[in-house]
Parts: C-alpha cells; sequence; structure tokens
C-alpha cells in the first residue's frame, strides 16, 4: 500500500473489514484538543490513538519529548528508524543526508519555544514540512514534492542515506512519507529528533544557515 492516500481511495475501502483508520490530531499545548475534535466529528470507523499517551514511550532524561514506544507495545517498522547513534554516526558519514523538518527560524537557532537549546544537528539541511503541502492542506502533487525536496532527492539519487528529523519526531514523518511516496525507501525517521539529540551534552549544535 502507498504510504499516502487520496480520500477517494479511503471513501472505497470505508467499511473493509482489514482496514484500521486511526485519528491521531494533535495540537501542541493543547492535549485535550485531539480528543475533542474526534468527539465532535471523525471518519466513521476510526479508532482515536493520543499522541502522548498512546503513541509515545513516557518520557525520560534522553529519547526526546515523544518517544517512540517499544514495538512490543506498537508495532513500528524498525528499518525506518535511526536512532542518536545513527545520526552520530552521519556526522562522520558523507553517504548520510541529515534533514531538519522544522520552521527556518528554529532550524538557523533564532528561536526556540519548545526545547532548552536552539539550533540544528550540524550539517543537516532544511526542508519545512509544512511545505509538502497545498495552501488546502491537501498533498502536493508528485512533481511539486521532487522539487521542494530536490536537494534531498539529489542526494538520494546518488546512492546517499537520509535521516529526517523534527523537534520530537511528529513534524518530520510528512517529509518521510513524501520520500517514501517519491521511491526512496532508504529515508528514516529519527524518533527522538532535536529533543533528544539536545539531551546529550557533548553533542554538538550548529546554528546559522548550512
Amino acid at each position: 500500500m502507498e504510504p499516502i492516500v487520496s480520500k477517494r481511495w479511503l471513501l472505497a475501502r470505508l467499511y473493509e473489514p482489514d482496514l484500521v483508520i486511526v485519528d491521531c490530531r494533535f495540537e501542541l499545548g493543547r492535549p485535550e484538543a485531539g480528543r475533542a475534535a474526534y468527539d465532535a466529528a471523525h471518519i466513521p470507523g476510526a479508532v482515536f490513538l493520543d499522541l502522548e499517551q498512546d503513541l509515545s514511550a513516557p518520557v525520560t532524561t534522553h529519547g526526546g519529548r515523544h518517544p517512540l514506544p517499544a514495538p512490543d507495545v506498537l508495532a513500528v517498522r524498525p528499518q525506518l528508524l535511526a536512532g542518536v547513534e545513527d545520526v552520530r554516526r552521519a556526522l562522520r558519514d558523507p553517504g548520510v543526508l541529515l534533514v531538519d523538518s522544522r520552521a527556518a527560524d528554529r532550524y538557523a537557532g533564532l528561536q526556540e519555544p519548545l526545547d532548552i537549546k536552539a539550533g540544528h544537528i550540524p550539517g543537516a539541511i532544511n526542508r519545512f514540512w509544512k511545505q509538502v503541502l497545498d495552501d488546502s492542506g491537501s498533498w502536493k502533487s508528485n512533481g511539486e514534492l521532487r522539487e521542494q525536496l530536490a536537494p534531498v532527492i539529489a542526494a538520494l539519487d546518488e546512492g546517499r542515506e537520509a535521516i529526517v528529523y523534527c523537534g520530537s519526531g511528529v513534524s518530520a514523518c510528512p517529509n518521510v512519507l513524501a520520500l517514501h511516496q517519491l521511491g526512496y525507501p532508504q529515508v528514516k525517521l529519527y524518533a527522538g529528533s532535536w529533543s533528544d539529540w539536545i539531551s546529550y551534552p557533548e553533542n554538538p549544535i550548529a546554528t546559522g544557515e548550512e
């Protein structure tokens, strides 16, 4: 199955017994908003999973603000994930491109409204996750996605890998999904993301543009 599906695709399969529809709407700073939105209206048959209660492991010193749950708690495909050691190796490996999915001012270290340190992982390029969506919030066409993600695609076409991150592993997912949609399975998500990276005092931090 494709990682991104259309409304028409979902409508045609809405009542298939082997299809699970998950509503995971969430607003930072308003943890009750997702459940309220689900209770107000949702796709028929959908179940609700809360980002912090269901889709994140308990927060500890490391792992970021939304740590990935253990696979035996929530089934994941481990080949799609990167950990902090993978990112540390990427700093020394020209065959891996780091992609920061946060807004440009957070990437540059000009402001940081959520985490205790500002900046980005050294060597990472910036591709804001909202730019894979059009003005209505729908996915852009594959051609537009290729244009938005052109530097990443160029690296992937050269045989490199990519590790994508954001603040806590949530808003990086649109970039990861878009690249998988375009046929690049060698893209991984750093689930702990920036909030995990800065939990290690020895990890380097960069600011400005790269």
